[in-house]
């Protein structure tokens, strides 16, 4: 069997750090896409109260500001009443506008946003390089059992 390694021609990037509970709009820093074929946002949330309404969509545009970003149509999610330890992931493929960010609308109740990684696929260009916020990665291929 051919052996996978996912995270050679990858990037990962942290676009949002956790926020503390809340029912306001949090938008994540925005994502080049322009080396890349497919970007996943994964969204990991806290401590939701119940009764908590929360959109998580993806947004598009070709302004690095963001200055143009528009919602990007079918990519609204919304989260599980309570929502408390759940993920939520979007997939993007191959995205029609160069610059993406994730938006996560809370409201009516406290919902606490543990953060968003966006994880970056199919590099146009060799060899990729993670984000400042990727202290590290590793990879392990058949590994032993033995100290760390």
């Amino acid at each position: 069997m051919p052996t996978f390694n996912a995270t050679p021609n990858s990037k990962r990037t942290r676009v949002m750090t956790s926020q503390s509970a809340g029912t306001t709009t949090v938008n994540s820093s925005i994502i080049d896409t322009a080396d890349f074929a497919t970007t996943v946002f994964e969204t990991l949330f806290g401590t939701c109260t119940t009764g908590q309404v929360t959109a998580i969509k993806v947004q598009g545009g070709n302004a690095s500001d963001g200055s143009d970003m528009a919602d990007l149509a079918s990519s609204k999610i919304t989260l599980a009443d309570p929502g408390t330890g759940l993920m939520v992931v979007h997939e993007v493929v191959e995205s029609v506008y160069r610059y993406l960010r994730l938006v996560v609308a809370r409201s009516t109740q406290n919902v606490v946003i543990d953060g968003v990684v966006a994880i970056q696929t199919g590099a146009h260009r060799a060899p990729t390089t993670d984000d400042s916020t990727v202290q590290d990665r590793t990879v392990l291929v058949s590994p032993a059992t033995g100290t760390a």
